[in-house]
């Protein structure tokens, strides 16, 4: 409902639900031990509305020119759909290969959050059309893209074992007291950067991820 009346900060509420359920769920099978093949295959549906329909047409909503919201809602949809097809078919390991799809929304809904609140630097980025397309183009990039990616729950409590998380949590609470309505856009878009410091780090230091 909360899309369809195109209420931007009811809908970024919502995402952001759907991001606190798509951890659980996966938490409680496997407390549950009921992990499934289905539930693999439909968590993986839900998250292609969540992470890729959804803020596709709220992006597309943003655009000044109807032509250039359909090219980016494609390129975030098509993304997030290759993205998740090829997270099923991956062995697990330690991150993630490539910008997982609810990072990539974070980046968005801090986007959106953003624009709510009249914040200048987003709503002068976004009249840009260049940057406006550039935008979806390069999280789409990164998706697909073979850049690891620390995950967010592994090592939480140890910045020795993975600082990643502990750092963005940092940044958050950082950005929470300087301006909280650009507060989910910086650290999702330092958590990409920080993703590529750490690997330069480990290359350097002869350890590179598998």
């Amino acid at each position: 409902m909360a899309l369809v009346q195109e209420n931007l900060l009811l809908s970024c509420g919502f995402i952001i639900l759907g991001m606190i359920f798509d951890i659980l769920d996966g938490l409680i099978a496997r407390l549950l031990h009921s992990p499934s093949e289905i539930g693999k295959q439909l968590d993986s549906l839900a998250d292609m509305v969540t992470f890729g329909l959804v803020p596709a047409y709220l992006y597309y909503n943003l655009a000044d020119q109807r032509h250039l919201g359909i090219m980016a809602a494609f390129l975030l949809i098509s993304a997030a759909a290759y993205r998740l097809a090829k997270f099923n078919i991956t062995k697990s390991k330690a991150g993630f290969e490539g910008l997982p799809t609810p990072a990539g929304t974070a980046i968005f809904v801090g986007i959106f959050i953003a624009f709510h609140f009249d914040q200048d630097l987003v709503l002068g980025l976004l009249q840009n059309n260049l940057i406006y397309l550039s935008i979806p183009a390069l999280v789409a990039f990164f998706m697909v893209s073979h850049v690891h990616m620390f995950s967010l729950k592994e090592g939480f409590l140890s910045i020795k074992e993975n600082p990643g998380p502990v750092l963005c949590v940092f940044v958050l609470i950082f950005m929470m007291i300087v301006n909280r309505e650009m507060a989910v856009l910086i650290t999702s878009l330092f958590y990409i950067l920080l993703s590529m410091i750490l690997n330069l780090i480990k290359r350097h230091n002869g350890n590179n991820y598998n």
